[in-house]
Parts: C-alpha cells; sequence; structure tokens
C-alpha cells in the first residue's frame, strides 16, 4: 500500500471518530442537526449507532442516565460489580473512570458508556427489566413484645411480622445509598478505629440485630465478594486505639455500613469530630496502611505520640 492510500486510509477514519462523536451527542442531547448535508440523511445511522450483531441501535441516552442504570442495577443485587465489568468487557480502571465523571457528556467517550448502553439495551429489547430494590421502610419490626403495650395510648398500633414473611437480605437495608469510591473499595474513612468500635457495640446490642446478619451486611460492602468472620470482628473489637485495627477488613466495611446508614436515616454530617477528621486527615481519609508497615525515624530524645485522630507527631528532643 501507497504512502497517499494509508494517509487516506487513516484521515477517513479520523473524520469517522469526530463524526460518531458528534451524532452521539446530538442524539444525546437531543438537537441532531440534519442539515449539514445530504449525505448525512442518506446514512442517518452510519456513524452514529451502535452496531451489535444484526441490530443497530442510536444512543438515545446522556452519561449521567446510563450511570444511573448501572448503580441501581448492581445496587438492587442483580450483579457483582466484577461480573457486569466482565458481562459487558471492559476493565476495572475503564469502568470506575466512567462511574466517577458527572454530566451529560461526562465519559462519552468512555468505552464502558458505550458497552453498557448496549447491555441495557439489549435487556429491554428482551422484556428484562432492571430489578427495584426492596426498601427497609416497607418491613419494620416492634421492639415490645406482645402484651407489652398495655400502658400506651388507645391510637398506638402494632406492626406484627406475617407468617412466613421473609426478613430484609442483609447489606439490603442500605443498598439504595451509594458512596464515592465504593466501586473501587476507595471511600474515604473519617472515623477512627475507636469510634467504628463503639459503633459495632451499640449496633449489636439492638434487640433486633444479630451477629451473623451483622457480619454478612459487612461483607456485602466489598465491591468484590469478600467474607468477614466472626473472628475477624472480635479481633477488632478486642483492640484499642485510634488506628488499632486499621487494615482490618471490618474497620473499612463497618465504616461504609454505618456511613449508609446515617445517610438513609437523615443525620447530621458535619459534626465537630468529622470536620475536624477531614482536616486532618484531606481528601484521602484515614490510612488503612497495617502500623507495622513503617517505623519512625526520632531524633535525640524524641518520642511519636499518636493524637486522639490517630495522627502521629513526635515529641521531646533537642533542636
Amino acid at each position: 500500500m501507497s504512502h497517499n492510500s494509508e494517509t487516506q486510509l487513516y484521515n477517513s477514519s479520523h473524520i469517522n471518530t469526530l463524526a460518531t462523536t458528534k451524532r452521539a451527542h446530538a442524539l444525546v442531547s437531543g438537537n441532531d442537526d440534519d442539515d449539514d448535508d445530504d449525505d448525512d440523511d442518506d446514512n442517518e445511522h452510519a456513524g452514529a449507532s451502535i452496531s451489535d450483531d444484526s441490530s443497530v441501535v442510536d444512543i438515545d441516552e446522556s452519561c449521567d442516565q446510563v450511570r444511573r442504570k448501572i448503580r441501581n442495577f448492581l445496587e438492587a443485587g442483580a450483579m457483582k460489580v466484577t461480573h457486569f465489568q466482565r458481562e459487558i468487557d471492559v476493565n476495572p480502571s475503564s469502568y470506575g473512570n466512567f462511574m466517577k465523571q458527572k454530566g451529560r457528556f461526562g465519559g462519552a467517550n468512555n468505552q464502558t458508556y458505550v458497552a453498557a448502553y448496549r447491555f441495557f439495551k439489549k435487556r429491554e429489547k428482551a422484556g428484562i427489566k432492571i430489578p427495584r430494590k426492596n426498601s427497609a421502610n416497607k418491613k419494620q419490626k416492634t421492639s415490645s413484645s406482645e402484651g407489652g403495650d398495655a400502658g400506651a395510648g388507645a391510637g398506638a398500633k402494632k406492626k406484627k411480622k406475617k407468617n412466613g414473611a421473609k426478613a430484609t437480605p442483609p447489606g439490603e437495608e442500605v443498598a439504595d445509598v451509594h458512596l464515592p469510591g465504593e466501586e473501587t473499595q476507595t471511600v474515604p474513612i473519617y472515623d477512627t478505629c475507636d469510634e467504628i468500635r463503639r459503633k459495632i457495640n451499640a449496633h449489636l446490642r439492638k434487640d433486633d440485630v444479630i451477629q451473623a446478619s451483622f457480619l454478612r451486611s459487612l461483607s456485602a460492602q466489598f465491591p468484590e465478594p469478600r467474607s468477614i468472620t466472626s473472628k475477624q470482628l472480635t479481633d477488632f473489637r478486642s483492640k484499642k486505639g485510634p488506628r488499632a485495627g486499621n487494615s482490618s477488613g471490618v474497620f473499612y466495611a463497618a465504616y461504609v455500613y454505618f456511613e449508609k446508614l446515617r445517610i438513609k436515616d437523615g443525620k447530621k454530617k458535619k459534626t465537630k469530630t468529622r470536620e475536624e477528621m477531614e482536616r486532618v486527615w484531606g481528601a484521602s481519609g484515614v490510612s488503612l496502611r497495617p502500623d507495622n508497615s513503617r517505623g519512625f525515624l526520632c531524633g535525640p530524645g524524641q518520642r511519636p505520640v499518636e493524637d486522639k485522630y490517630g495522627k502521629v507527631s513526635f515529641v521531646g528532643g533537642r533542636f
């Protein structure tokens, strides 16, 4: 092939790529321009559609709409994140980059956008709907036993479980809450290990909470299948210190779980302690590195001291 032929092929491919992007954006925004030239009318789907076997489908949803479908699909428990990535044939890096973006066109050039759109469109054509998330508000438990409300007002009502009613699956009670970084297991943490231990102990003291179910709820907070055992929970709860147990999966999973519960319950976020933790640890949150993975280089007479937020400083010494 001659140099001129290779140049012509490259230019042709480049022009088609630009046309595809422009056309896809026009379809998403609803402002498709039919006045460019006569050839566009004759080749309406040439550069603005996805070819999938024998079918051709226009991209008629924005990036945000596709992201919303992905989140609803995964949060409903239809698939694990890794399974979904394999199903649409994209790598974790591409998927993570797409999910972190925002806006109608944020991620339009990412392969996850096209692959996920095609995945959901094929399901829609087959009549398969995205499963709905169970509402935790539909199932409530009463803390008092039958007959324990004798002194209650006449207007008080009891809510009882019907025979055969199924309990909410572990983790499902917070499945409709999404945290930034959840897909890549990088949710920034702004609680100390001691604070998470306090929350765990308070949670397990509730009458309607069973430890085995709580452990399964913690396991559900990871993007990939991971088991949290009773021994891991016991080991974490037995420690003491702001960062004692920071590398444990219990610490990360429990923070994500309780943060979702806080959001679901509409509780205040910006407490004084939370603001101070964000100031001290910055955007990345509390370090999850094991304490024994690093040492401290101290000057003469110096010693490392850990404050209540888990930050280490040095005291003593001669300067």
